[in-house]
């Protein structure tokens, strides 16, 4: 056990006095980096050289934590604790502990874990070094509380939870009852082979039963066959169950007409078969067709499911039956029939049934929202948009003290060296506390330092829309716009995309790969680059905002001309990718771009295509043209055929 009074001198000797006046921030950025550069080399002595100068610097933790990290097997536990101790509020604290952890972990030093360890730590790894560690001590049973429920939710389960699951098993858990959660689990994060070890050791029925369930994933078609050779039990209701969602995918016609034919036998409980149905339902509704238009209404009317409800007003709106549209829109729940889009709607079905006085009453309510809706119905009443804008006022004392949080500070460094992933998550930790006052001096800053995506996304958490120049700021728009003009693209429409794509953060990825401001898929990039011959050496290029925008706006200009010039399309296209846009255009007769938008199946791109429109008004205000085009100008008709263009279908991000 160390002294108080050795710990209070470690802390001196790790943090140092503060210096009064900090040096200049370009000279400490440049030692940061040395220093950083010694350690790297295995030059301790130069990197104690630099380090001397940068004790007030915002990142000289940064540069302990990697002194400490590089000779972690070699650290006294004081070492880690001060470090904590002083650190603790820095996102590199949780990653010394953690590595300290599993530094402890691999020497099979357990005592020390269950010292070091901090319960507060949501980490399922750690948790199971824990339950190892308490293993160890023979404290069995605080080790197996709760392992059922990992168990049988976690697949696959950390590494380092293998051996408790042994040692349970050991001791004579799980159960059968849990082994079948634990397959449920596996089959829905397709691991079949883990499914059919884990069936393997219940029986060999229910070996055969997983099996079965595999065959009903992969051939929908033979469900009723393999559920009749199946005993009752906790596969053969998900074996219906998957079975049918895998057939509804495919035919959702089909697969109502099986579930039809067989639930009285299959006599699923009243949940299950609920969940069914409404599956089937949101099926049929997506695939919009005509010949079982009846069936979903019937199954909307029973299940008074507000989803199929809503569906009802789509297809409705398809067949230009606005007496469906009230009808239907009259049957949602009293929230979501005054959401705008409904509202809308309802308006709309009551103009074309001749009640023109309660239509405009509603268009003239709605146009005082700064939305999509209320834009759509400004155009309808001849009304102007709600573009008005209030300035959000700078507070100076509020925003010096956001200014001196030490995870702002370090933030902005992190920001100044390039390292954007670190700078957010300083940001996060350090804004995570703020009230509404503290977190809109937080949006200024950001803002000031050209971090929009994060000045935005503060924004939004302390509910402030009215600050236009904030919320839609003008970044990137010399490079926008000599691109836009070269295309023939409108600024204000490639803005309003970029801010739905990136919120115009450089370094964006989304889950399904896609890059950067405008967000390109990297087969997309490489195809745009080779038309526009510009070399693209490699994807990291994609990140560079230049770079990005060019390609970008030439896949923009691409699938516009695919489109035939039409900015709807184009815009759905961006997202959803050409074929799929394709499917959706109507058979016959041109269908206004309103109701178009409205029925678009996948509920990504039908929000993806309001939000380009609406912001694309908002840009064309912020870009000074008054008044800015109306919507009812960037939607014409959505007509049956258009001219097309061979262009590949970048891959969307589903609903």
């Amino acid at each position: 056990m160390f002294s108080a009074i050795g710990l209070a001198a470690l802390l001196w000797a790790w943090a140092g006095p503060a210096a009064a006046v900090p040096p200049m921030r370009e000279a400490q950025r440049e030692a940061f980096l040395a220093a950083e550069a010694a350690l790297a080399a295995g030059d301790e002595a130069a990197y104690w050289r630099h380090l001397e100068g940068l004790r007030d610097y915002p990142l000289f933790p940064y540069l302990r934590y990697q002194w400490l990290r590089a000779r972690l097997d070699r650290a006294r536990p004081l070492e880690v604790k001060v470090f904590l101790c002083l650190y603790g509020d820095t996102p590199v604290a949780g990653d010394l502990q953690r590595a300290w952890l599993e530094s402890l972990a691999s020497r099979e030093r357990w005592e020390e874990f269950l010292r070091a360890y901090d319960p507060g730590v949501a980490d399922l790894s750690l948790d199971c070094l824990r339950r190892r560690a308490l293993l160890h001590a023979g404290r069995a049973g605080e080790a197996l509380d709760g392992i059922e429920e990992i168990y049988a939710s976690v697949v696959p389960e950390p590494e380092a939870c293998t051996p408790v699951f042994a040692a349970w098993e050991a001791a004579g858990g799980p159960g059968e009852a849990v082994k079948w959660r634990r397959i449920r689990t596996a089959m829905a994060a397709g691991r079949g082979d883990l499914a059919l070890e884990l069936a393997g050791g219940i029986s060999r029925g229910a070996r055969a039963a997983v099996a079965a369930w595999q065959e009903a994933r992969a051939h929908p078609g033979r469900l009723a066959a393999l559920v009749a050779g199946m005993p009752r039990g906790p596969a053969r209701e998900w074996v219906i169950r998957d079975g049918l969602a895998a057939l509804a995918r495919r035919d959702p016609g089909a697969a109502l007409a099986v579930w039809r034919r067989n639930r009285a036998r299959w006599r699923l409980p009243a949940e299950a078969a609920r969940a069914v149905e409404t599956g089937i339902a949101l099926a049929l509704a997506a695939d919009r067709d005509p010949a079982h238009r009846r069936d979903l209404e019937t199954l909307a009317a029973r299940l008074e499911d507000p989803r199929l409800v809503e569906w009802c007003v789509r297809l409705s709106l398809l067949d230009r039956d606005w007496r469906g549209v009230l009808k239907w829109t009259a049957r949602l729940p009293a929230g979501r029939r005054s959401r705008p889009a409904w509202r809308y709607w309802r308006a709309r079905a009551l103009a074309a049934l001749g009640r023109k006085g309660d239509a405009r009453r509603i268009y003239e309510e709605l146009a005082r929202d700064r939305s999509y809706y209320g834009f759509l119905a400004a155009d309808r009443a001849g009304r102007p948009y709600a573009l008005e804008t209030r300035p959000l006022e700078a507070d100076p004392g509020v925003a010096a003290e956001v200014a001196a949080l030490p995870g702002v500070q370090r933030a902005r460094e992190l920001l100044f060296l390039g390292r954007r992933e670190a700078a957010r998550r300083e940001w996060a930790a350090a804004v995570r506390g703020l009230d509404r006052d503290h977190l809109l001096q937080a949006a200024r800053l950001a803002h000031s330092w050209g971090w929009y995506d994060r000045a935005i996304a503060a924004l939004g958490r302390a509910g402030c829309l009215d600050d236009l120049a904030l919320r839609f700021p003008l970044a990137y728009l010399p490079e926008v716009s000599a691109r836009a003009a070269r295309a023939d693209i409108d600024p204000a429409w490639a803005l309003a995309l970029m801010r739905q794509e990136s919120a115009f953060d450089t370094r964006a990825r989304s889950r399904s790969g896609a890059l950067g401001l405008m967000q390109l898929m990297p087969g997309t990039a490489r195809f745009v680059a080779r038309r526009r011959d510009l070399p693209l050496r490699s994807l990291d290029e994609v990140f560079r905002a230049e770079t990005n925008i060019r390609l970008g706006i030439g896949y923009l200009e691409m699938v516009r001309d695919r489109f035939g010039g039409n900015p709807v399309l184009a815009t759905a296209a961006y997202n959803a990718g050409p074929a799929r846009v394709e499917e959706w255009l109507p058979e016959e007769g041109p269908v206004e771009a309103d109701l178009w938008v409205e029925t678009i199946p996948f509920t990504e791109t039908r929000r993806y295509v309001k939000r380009v429109l609406f912001y694309a008004a908002v840009y064309e205000a912020r870009l000074g043209r008054r008044p800015p085009a109306r919507l009812a100008d960037r939607m014409p008709s959505i007509e049956p055929v258009v001219t097309l263009a061979a262009l590949p279908a970048p891959a969307p991000a589903l609903p």
